[in-house]
């Protein structure tokens, strides 16, 4: 498997990095030249990778964020690929809550406890046992970096930090867990590298998708789980199903029994096309924006929503869409 280690170098001025990315529709290869700044000393790229995802596919660039430190500007930037606006928008709403870089990935595998002792010889534990399985997240050729979980809190645990919490060694440490692999070019034509990491911690974490509904409009799923960690040499196995040079990890939902989280396999059946539990946080901003939430694992007692949906019914998720219906869209009608 080919593979680069970028160099690290210190950088004080913009620089233009030229990324070869592959059109989906018109089957022709072409740059797309990316402006950033660094600030202090960082590798190459993705500094301290507020950056979440290297560009690919007739990207899209949701936003533009610029924060201090010290003396240099940091530009924070929310990019998606493919021309995936509801992913970007996604995206962009766990960033301005958290603060934190965001994972960019399809939902690819369902592995169940079964298959994974067929493939392995492994019998599953914890919270991926609980959920009945799990599911593989992997993006072609793009995460932000800092999903590796190299980055640690004052435990020592892996997490995904704020961007102005992450230090010098937690950048060394998510760089020295990440290498850059030659990208397959019977998907990218213009070749090019793909960032390649697994996440190792078990974290908290939040997967969204906004969705556009014919006759509705944008509606959201949240699903709250955790990352798994998984012995290497199972990793090594089950990684190897798909493409081995596209960054990793493993997400089990909490799961309730019924309905679309049964287990696992329900959860991702039943999701839509192509960090810390922040659910709760989503659905009130969702109710702010009018934009109803189809599916939804967090705790009744923990969502907020404004009192005038009590007047939509009896029954809190149809009371959702009959609000929003009703009330429209906060900002223009995108029916």
């Amino acid at each position: 498997m080919a593979q680069v280690r970028l160099p690290h170098f210190y950088l004080k001025q913009p620089h233009t990095i030229i990324f070869s990315v592959y059109n989906d529709l018109s089957l022709l290869s072409f740059s797309f030249i990316y402006r950033f700044y660094s600030f202090r000393y960082h590798g190459f790229v993705f500094e301290p990778f507020r950056i979440t995802g290297i560009v690919r596919m007739g990207t899209f660039v949701i936003g533009i964020h610029k924060q201090r430190a010290g003396n240099d500007m940091i530009r924070r930037r929310t990019v998606t690929t493919e021309n995936d606006v509801l992913n970007g928008l996604g995206m962009l709403f766990m960033k301005l809550l958290t603060n934190r870089a965001q994972i960019f990935a399809d939902v690819r595998t369902y592995w169940s406890p079964e298959a994974v002792k067929k493939a392995t010889g492994y019998e599953l534990e914890g919270v991926a046992k609980q959920s009945g399985g799990f599911i593989h997240l992997i993006n072609s050729g793009a995460a932000c970096l800092d999903a590796c979980g190299k980055a640690t809190d004052e435990n020592g645990n892996g997490v995904m930090k704020p961007w102005y919490d992450v230090t010098d060694k937690d950048i060394d440490n998510i760089l020295d867990a990440t290498t850059w692999n030659y990208a397959d070019l019977g998907y990218f034509r213009g070749g090019g590298y793909s960032s390649r990491f697994v996440t190792e911690a078990e974290m908290p974490c939040t997967m969204i998708r906004l969705n556009l509904v014919k006759g509705l409009g944008p509606v959201l799923q949240i699903a709250e789980g955790w990352t798994v960690h998984l012995p290497d040499e199972v990793t090594d196995k089950l990684w190897k199903r798909t493409d081995y040079t596209w960054p990793c990890t493993w997400f089990a939902p909490r799961t309730t029994g019924e309905g679309a989280f049964k287990t696992a396999y329900d959860v991702m059946n039943n999701w839509g096309a192509n960090h810390g539990h922040i659910g709760a946080d989503l659905i009130t901003l969702c109710s702010m924006l009018r934009i109803p939430v189809a599916m939804h694992n967090v705790p009744e007692k923990d969502i907020f929503r404004p009192a005038a949906w009590n007047a939509f019914g009896m029954d809190k998720e149809g009371q959702d869409f009959r609000a929003c219906n009703a009330y429209g869209p906060m900002y223009r009608n995108i029916r």
